[in-house]
């Protein structure tokens, strides 16, 4: 994922930038997402296609 967001960028970094992106990148989606998560309890999910190939 965070090669496909900095894209022709991603090469133009060294080694530890990337890791260091990743880490962060991963830090807010941590952030943004997990505290909506969270909240969900025994939650119903339904699917309403599905195919098996």
């Amino acid at each position: 994922m965070s090669r496909r967001i900095l894209a022709v960028n991603w090469a133009k970094v060294d080694v530890a930038q990337q890791r260091r992106f990743v880490e962060l990148f991963t830090e807010i989606l941590t952030n943004t997402y997990w505290s909506q998560i969270k909240n969900y309890h025994n939650e119903e999910v339904i699917y309403f296609t599905s195919s098996i190939e």
